[in-house]
């Protein structure tokens, strides 16, 4: 909290309004059910779900002076499809604490929108970053190493490598396929003053 707290009051200190908000960190800890400690379930909730609640309670003032009927202000939640489903490598803590994201949006998004503030999520599948390397096995490593075996250890056989369109599952984006070369430009299509109806998670 004392993070949030410096980062908004920072904020603060430079901006008289924030016209957009994403909500893009995220932690996991690998660990399997007879050796989960409470201090990992407890990082990786009060990283993945509790930052973004009060991250978005202290800066939703900076966000209703943005907010109008003709340009609202934005709120991005980047979830997971971990979240919608189980995952063979992402643990207890991180599916269950990104399904937590995509419930906290759908409550974001409707009691914010007469606010005119736009709380939308986005569900990016797996791509080679740090994390993803370490919880399957492959060190932390990201190049030179064998990304394919990951998708066919993934149920839905969704990766980044595939070239399949990009799928909507109502207002909700998920991106499994492809994820890395897709997220940025589906967050800016959600960024879209023509995409003002459209709010929170299916």
């Amino acid at each position: 909290m004392v993070g949030i707290q410096h980062l908004a009051d920072e904020i603060a200190k430079r901006e008289d309004k924030v016209d957009v908000l994403i909500n893009n960190a995220g932690v996991a800890w690998g660990a399997t059910l007879e050796e989960f400690p409470e201090s990992g379930w407890d990082k990786v909730m009060d990283v993945n779900v509790k930052g973004i609640f009060f991250l978005f309670q202290k800066l939703i003032p900076l966000l209703r002076k943005s907010a109008s009927a003709e340009d609202p202000a934005r709120v991005i939640n980047i979830a997971s499809i971990d979240g919608l489903h189980t995952s063979p490598f992402s643990g207890y803590a991180y599916g269950t604490s990104k399904a937590a994201v995509i419930h906290l949006t759908r409550f974001m998004a409707a009691q914010h929108v007469g606010e005119h503030i736009l709380v939308n999520g986005i569900a990016p599948g797996p791509f080679p970053t740090w994390m993803l390397s370490t919880g399957v096995g492959f060190g932390g490593e990201t190049e030179g190493v064998d990304w394919d075996s990951v998708a066919e250890r993934n149920p839905s056989g969704l990766h980044f490598r595939s070239h399949h369109p990009v799928r909507w599952r109502d207002r909700l984006i998920q991106l499994g396929e492809h994820s890395r070369e897709n997220s940025a430009p589906m967050t800016v299509f959600v960024l879209r003053r023509s995409m003002k109806a459209v709010i929170g998670m299916p």
